[in-house]
This record gives C-alpha cells, structure tokens and sequence, in this order.
C-alpha cells in the first residue's frame, strides 16, 4: 500500500493531535533542534515553528521520517482519512458562517454550481474578493506600522521627560499617559473599521475558488486537474500568508497587554484593543481552517479523479 504524503499543513494538524509536547521534543532531539527555542507558548505554535524552520534549514523531509518513524503508516492514514471525512461537514459549517453576512438565497448561489455562472465567472469572482481581501490586508499593516511610529515618538517623549534637568511632575506623566491612551483608541477604531467587511469577502472569494475547482475537476478530467493544481499553490500562498497575519496579530496583541496599567484611560484602551485584536485573530484563525479544509477536500478529489 502506497505510503500517505504529508504536505506542511496535514503534517501540522497531525503533530497537534498524534504527538504530545514530549512527543515534539523527542522528535525536536532526533532533528538535533532546540525545542526551547522555537517561538511560541504551547505546542501548537512551537510545531508550527518546528515546521517552518525544517523547511528554511532544508531537512523538511528528514522531519517527515523522524514522524513515520515514530507512529505507524496505519495511524497516519486513519487520521488523514478522518481530517478528509470531516472536511465537507467543516466547508458547510464554514459556509453557514457566512450567511450571516447575506441572505440565504445568495449563499445557495455561491455555494452550488449552475450553468449560468462558468469558470471565467468564477474566477473573476475569487480574484476580485481575494484583491479587496489584499487590500484590506495592507491597510491593516499600515494602520500597524502608524501605530509603532506614534508609540515610537511617545516612547521619545517619555525619554526626553526622563533626562531633563527638572524633575517630571505626575501631570507630566498623565499627559504622556493620555497620549499613550489616545494612540491605542486610534488604532483600535481604525482596525475596526479596515477589517469589517474581511471575514465577508474571503468566504465569498474562497467559496467562488472551490466552485471553480470542482467543476474543472467534474468536467474537465485530466486539463481540469492541472488546472486545479495550479490554484492549490496559489492557496497554498493564501495559508501562508494568513499564518504570518495571524502570527503578527498574536505579537501586537502580547505587545498592548503588556502596556502598564497606569491610568483608567490606559486600561480602557487596553481593554478595547485587547478585544478587537482578539476578534482578529479569531476572524483569520476562521479563514485559514477554511482555507485548509478546502485544500484537504481538492486534494482527495484529485486524488480520486486520477485513480
């Protein structure tokens, strides 16, 4: 029986439900790699780490027979059979997610094919939403980057006050307080207001891709199937890219905790963006298990389709 193939992300998931943290260490021994210095808090951030870094350092193969060697081919095959049966539950979920934003007689017409909307429909459907989604994306960087450069000018501030031949009053540091405050409040209402509509246009890019996918792979037979594998690298990209958003969101979200609670405004302010950035994170963490169910899903069906 031919052996299963891991790819980066059914390697991640299978690490996260087949191997305990001394399990990632033992594996982390054999790979002569330094299980604390991986980035990350917990498992599955020191995994994701582990993969990243076998990948850069060229031994991503090598992790892969550390993990076969450490549980059977049948218990690989059994969980990725498992992850495949429970991805089209996951895509309607995902979906039903989304009707929130439209009614129910739209979703039904991105979800399901129908003669009158072709592949060309289809992909100028995907391509416009994952531009508005790129577009949303860098201003959100934008917004980051002005946030660090006022923190920045703040923390100069704070310097100059410090070094200054007269000692600083504590109006001094309230007002620097109320800065810091006013900063944060700025960012969070911007972040709001870039990000409201994400979660809404990358549901309806990514459902309009896998449409595209199943009628190339349905009705197109073997041209289909290139052409499908050509759109799992370019989502394959996406996941990429997500796990970085989701990765810099988890950074300024440890940075803003960490602010001292030294005024009433402060802790407000912490607490306003502290939720918002929680909410992002849960909004792309719900994307990319999209985007992943849907990769798991297209990779079975070629699989199937070229049996």
């Amino acid at each position: 029986m031919q052996k299963v193939e891991f790819d980066r992300h059914n390697l991640r998931r299978f690490l996260i439900d087949a191997f305990s943290e001394d399990g990632i260490r033992d594996v982390c021994f054999e790979l002569n790699i330094d299980f604390e210095s991986l980035p990350g808090p917990a498992k599955p951030g020191k995994i994701r780490e582990l993969i990243i870094f076998c990948e850069r350092s060229g031994i991503f193969e090598e992790l892969i027979k550390v993990v076969r060697s450490a549980r059977s081919e049948e218990k690989i095959r059994d969980f990725l059979k498992n992850e495949t049966d429970l991805a089209q539950k996951q895509i309607e979920s995902s979906i039903d997610n989304a009707s929130r934003f439209q009614s129910v007689a739209e979703v039904i017409d991105l979800l399901f094919i129908n003669e009158a909307e072709g592949v060309f429909e289809l992909e100028a459907r995907w391509t416009s939403r994952f531009q508005e989604a790129t577009v949303i994306t860098q201003n959100l960087i934008n917004i980051t980057r002005g946030y660090s450069e006022n923190i920045g000018v703040l923390t100069s501030e704070v310097d100059t006050l410090k070094n200054s031949k007269h000692k600083p009053s504590k109006q001094d540091y309230k007002n620097l307080a109320q800065k810091q405050a006013a900063i944060l409040d700025t960012y969070t209402t911007q972040v709001v207001a870039a990000s409201s509509s994400y979660e809404r246009v990358f549901s309806e890019g990514l459902i309009a891709f896998l449409r595209e996918s199943t009628i190339h792979i349905v009705d197109f037979k073997e041209s289909g199937n290139s052409r499908v594998k050509f759109l799992l690298t370019h989502l394959i990209t996406l996941v990429d890219a997500s796990e970085s958003a989701i990765y810099g969101d988890q950074r300024m979200f440890d940075s803003i905790r960490n602010i001292p609670r030294t005024t009433s405004a402060i802790v407000k302010a912490k607490r306003n963006a502290l939720s918002v950035l929680e909410n992002q994170i849960a909004v792309r963490s719900r994307i990319l298990n999209l985007m992943n169910t849907i990769s798991t899903l297209l990779t079975q069906m070629l699989t199937e389709a070229e049996s």
